[in-house]
């Protein structure tokens, strides 16, 4: 095959992005250790910013058409985009258009409107154009999804392991090039991969499991193993000496030894089962779990296969198997073993962890030699955990959407889909009402989602979510964005290694349930790993424990409050700044601004064994919890037996230079280094010092203006938030909080956005600056402080500006890019 020219300037955009890496030029050195941290600054888009600044418009403005009472097809959108060449964009004029169905873009092309509070773009039926889920605008390659069950299902873990997989269109085993910082590695395919183009999916068995090579499935291993079960109902017409294999129980969680466990009856009277002896223990189960409510995800009994005698309806009860946990690395998703419900975000069912990569060169004739873009972040492939590769058959790149309301309130859909793409963003969007995801990401690697409002969800549930990754993203950046009413707002429910979310403003995660309080930073799925969270303002982290655990991510510079009213009415649970659940472990927080004064009044609660049952307080007014099963200083009550709590989780845990309310000063505790971790130590650093950044260049302190970021500073007001903005280092802050009136106990920047009531300055010892979000928020769009009320005029020009400066930052990609393979 035969490339054209142009994507030789794609090339040449893409060694930009991917620079060489080593650990001494990161802004981390010597303050975390290797293993426990990633080359963040590779995250987003190359040089910061779209390429698309001297692109021009394709064809005429296309004006506003549709009724709220007769939508419109989107022909006429999407014949204009069709028609674009490359390094256009289809302008869309002010008004509003409404459309009966999606609109998708392609390579080298942006859709752009007029501004979002000039165009909206409503839309009433969805369509599968997205590659499986629905959105207004679908910004996809191949379809990488080919799932067995109901896509719009959230019950995935109750698939069977066999209809539940990705629809990739390419495969490898990947046989070499396993260690961690490796930037080569060896593939026995690579049909289909175009360099500097194909998002790269790797992943392997999970701790515990393996499989066989050119075969996804991951049914074998030590772990799992049945040691004793129990007769749960004899069936029929069986006989002393009947054999047979022992199915997998569905009971929330998956069970991947389907069948590898054998039996044999001992005992029978009237053809009833009443003794038998495992023969085999086979790999890959978990417990059956007896709690009242197990049936609500399917069968809480492990069923059976004759493969001797008449028998049938033979159930057993699954009581004891061998472990999984290695105490190290533990990539897991089984139920009652390290989650409390099981797989979700997950691509390949046994394969939890993944990294997405981009092939840069390849060589060879096969084996084959792919040097990728980033050097590998885990510490923990092996070939004994049947290693493996995928990738779809086409991407999109260089795509983009901005400045345009997206409205998918009337349809069960998102605002944007990205599917099977390299390198495209999300700009100065306003979406409302979305469904899942606002912007629903799986199969990308470097994803820019920045200076944007998602407003609200359709359903209002727990899983209606705001951004983030879906399942397999790498190296993308969710910068400067405000949500307002999404129950999880930053939300990494699928990998999303070397990811970063970053200066973003969540207010009012309300659900239904007035009482809960929702982390805005969640994560949400097994291996979410080597994620930074840096710089925003919100309630609070959760690592939960729902669907597995969360490894060496790292939260700096954050201001967490734990508490804050839920849609007008103040919640009573988990009300927490920093929940760290069972089994997520060398996890880094530093330099964080936690709690809120008046409220907290306990720094931490952590269990003290496997099985104790909570803390002690009467209201969960404490600023710190990490290991317990089921995450806000509880053990885990969905099963019997429960899922244990684990202390590694706390040793295991690096705290430094947070600042918290309880003890009112900022925490510089050698105790709290895990020094002596036998597997991933971190020394003391040698000053409390910190960089103003772990990812995007700015490298010293700017009281003012002068930071060189894109979105720094208010074109409105002329004035830049200071740099860094949350720290032990900062002083004087201007985040306050209302203290008494309708706003009581919410963030604020000014007495008169307090609805009368009082207002305090500087909370939190001062040590928090607002953001340019909050800022926007606030004080541009006239938001109210606990996140109530309609959507809010957004128009990002009003809000961001380019902060000039003379630091360095990222390299500057050229503007006259595409990527087309021709034949």
């Amino acid at each position: 095959m035969r490339y054209s020219r142009c994507l030789l300037s794609a090339i040449l955009w893409t060694l930009l992005s991917f620079p060489a890496f080593t650990h001494a030029q990161q802004p981390w050195s010597g303050i975390i250790s290797t293993p426990r941290a990633a080359d963040w600054t590779q995250a987003g888009l190359p040089g910061d910013t779209p390429p698309d600044g001297s692109w021009t418009q394709c064809g005429s403005t296309i004006a506003a058409y549709g009724s709220s009472g007769s939508y419109a097809s989107p022909a006429t959108i999407q014949n204009a985009i069709n028609a674009c060449g490359a390094n256009h964009y289809v302008l869309l004029g002010p008004g509003d258009f409404y459309l009966s169905g999606s609109v998708s873009l392609k390579s080298n092309m942006v859709l752009r409107g007029s501004g979002a509070n000039q165009t909206r773009v409503h839309m009433n039926t969805g369509t599968d154009s997205c590659n499986g889920p629905w959105a207004v605008v679908c910004v996809v390659g191949s379809n990488t999804y080919n799932g067995g069950c109901t896509f719009n299902s959230l019950n995935m873990w109750s698939c069977p392991p066999d209809t539940y997989k990705g629809g990739w269109q390419g495969g490898a085993n990947w046989t070499a090039g396993y260690s961690q910082g490796a930037t080569t590695i060896t593939l026995d395919n690579v049909s289909g991969i175009v360099p500097n183009l194909t998002p790269i999916v790797l992943d392997q068995c999970d701790t515990g499991l393996t499989g066989s090579p050119g075969n996804e499935n991951c049914n074998g291993g030590s772990g799992g193993a049945i040691t004793s079960a129990s007769v749960s109902s004899g069936g029929t017409g069986y006989s002393v000496g009947d054999t047979g294999t022992i199915l997998c129980s569905q009971n929330f969680g998956r069970c991947y030894g389907n069948a590898s466990a054998t039996y044999q009856v001992t005992a029978a009277s009237g053809g009833v089962v009443t003794g038998f002896n495992i023969t085999n223990g086979g790999s890959g189960y978990t417990y059956t779990s007896t709690a009242s409510d197990a049936t609500a995800f399917g069968s809480n009994l492990a069923t059976t296969s004759a493969t001797s005698g008449s028998g049938s309806g033979f159930n057993v009860q699954i009581k004891g198997i061998t472990g999984y946990d290695n105490n190290a690395f533990f990539i897991c998703a089984i139920t009652m073993v390290c989650a409390d419900e099981g797989d979700g975000g997950v691509a390949n069912p046994g394969r939890s962890q993944s990294e997405v990569v981009v092939a840069t060169a390849i060589s060879g004739t096969g084996p084959y030699k792919v040097t990728i873009n980033h050097p590998l972040m885990n510490p923990n492939w092996v070939s004994g955990q049947s290693p493996r590769a995928w990738w779809g058959s086409s991407t999109i790149t260089n795509a983009g959407v901005e400045d345009v309301l997206l409205d998918p309130s009337a349809v069960n859909a998102s605002c944007v889909a990205v599917n099977t793409a390299t390198s495209v963003w999300v700009e100065g969007i306003a979406c409302s009402h979305a469904n899942y995801f606002h912007v629903y990401s799986w199969v990308v690697s470097n994803l820019l989602v920045r200076d944007s409002y998602f407003y609200w969800t359709y359903y209002g549930g727990t899983t209606s979510y705001g951004i983030g990754s879906g399942s397999d993203v790498g190296n993308s950046l969710f910068e400067n964005n405000i949500i307002q009413g999404v129950v999880d707002p930053l939300n990494a429910s699928g990998t999303c290694t070397g990811c970063v979310f970053a200066y973003n403003f969540s207010v009012n995660q309300w659900d239904g349930a007035s009482q809960y309080l929702f982390a805005s930073s969640p994560m949400h799925a097994a291996a979410t790993d080597y994620v930074l969270e840096e710089g925003n303002v919100g309630a609070g982290s959760n690592q939960d424990t729902i669907h597995g655990p969360h490894l060496a991510d790292t939260l700096f510079r954050n201001y967490f409050t734990g508490y804050e009213s839920n849609n007008g009415t103040l919640p009573t649970t988990d009300t927490i700044p920093v929940s760290i659940g069972a089994f997520s472990r060398y996890n880094n927080y530093l330099a964080n601004v936690l709690g809120t004064p008046g409220y907290h009044n306990q720094y931490q609660c952590n269990p003290t064994s496997s099985s104790t049952v909570g803390c002690s307080y009467p209201k969960q007014t404490w600023v710190w919890d990490a290991g317990w099963s089921h995450s806000y200083g509880l053990l885990d009550y969905n099963n019997s037996p429960s899922l244990p709590n684990d202390l590694l989780t706390v040793t295991s845990l690096y705290r430094y230079g947070n600042y918290d309310v309880v003890n009112n000063a900022p925490q510089w505790n050698s105790s709290e280094v895990p020094t002596s971790d036998p597997n991933f130590p971190n020394p003391v650093p040698n000053s409390n010092t910190f960089p103003s950044s772990f990812y995007n260049g700015v490298t010293g302190a700017s009281p003012s203006c002068g930071t060189g970021l894109s979105f720094w500073k208010n074109p409105t007001t002329g004035t830049c938030p200071p740099y860094p903005p949350i720290g032990p280092d900062v002083a004087g802050g201007d985040i306050g909080m209302c203290t008494s009136g309708p706003y009581q106990w919410s963030l604020a920047l000014t007495s008169a956005q307090c609805g009368g009531g009082s207002f305090k300055t500087s909370v939190d010892s001062g040590y928090g600056n607002s953001n340019p979000a909050m800022r926007c928020y606030l004080s541009q769009m006239g938001g109210s402080p606990d996140g109530t009320g309609n959507m809010l005029s957004f128009n990002r020009a009003s809000c961001y500006g380019a902060d000039g400066s003379g630091q360095s930052l990222k390299p500057q990609p050229p503007t006259d890019l595409s990527a087309t393979p021709t034949s």
